[in-house]
């Protein structure tokens, strides 16, 4: 398993990944992940699931919360 944390503002660029599934949680803050060239906004709480071989997936985080989440959120 691969934890990646981002800052603000942050990103990852658009990718092709044959060979593994990807899950996306947000624990705090907002963004935007791009699957396919659609933009799905996120904020904390949002979990996605991008596909292998998904094309030009990507994600940038766009700003914090000013609470960080406790941890029966993050792992609700």
């Amino acid at each position: 398993m691969n934890v990646i944390v981002l800052r603000p503002y942050e990103g990852i660029p658009a990718h092709i990944n044959q060979t593994l599934d990807v899950v996306v949680t947000c624990l705090q803050g907002t963004g935007v992940l791009t699957i396919d060239e659609e933009p799905i906004a996120i904020e904390a709480g949002s979990i996605a699931l991008i596909p292998r071989g998904a094309s030009a997936r990507s994600l940038r985080m766009m700003r914090r919360s000013s609470t960080p989440p406790s941890i029966a959120n993050a792992t609700a």
